[in-house]
């Protein structure tokens, strides 16, 4: 059976060769763009948590309307160009950050 294969082996690593090398010759710059997103959700997090006063307790968090409020802090963040990324400002991002900020 390794004999049958040798035929199909050496003719997939023939034709990736080409793909190979590109692969390892490109430098993809999307990472920083996907991190810069969720960075800026986070700090539009942290500056909501830190603005909530120190007497409310976990009891009392209401996370459905903090999260409404860090949706209009970020667009604020955008308008005075604190974030650059349209993208940062998302439900998903400010709730992912919220969790992590429990876990804490």
């Amino acid at each position: 059976m390794a004999a049958g294969r040798g035929g199909y082996d050496s003719a997939k690593t023939s034709t990736s060769q080409p793909a190979r090398a590109l692969l390892a010759t490109a430098q993809p710059l999307v990472a920083s763009h996907v991190l810069r997103s969720f960075l800026a959700a986070y700090l539009v997090v942290a500056s909501a948590l830190e603005r909530i006063p120190k007497a409310d307790t976990e009891a009392s968090f209401d996370e459905a309307a903090f999260l409404k409020g860090c949706l209009a802090h970020g667009r604020q963040f955008l308008l005075q160009k604190r974030i650059l990324s349209l993208e940062a400002v998302s439900h998903m991002y400010f709730q992912t950050a919220l969790r992590l900020t429990r876990r804490r």
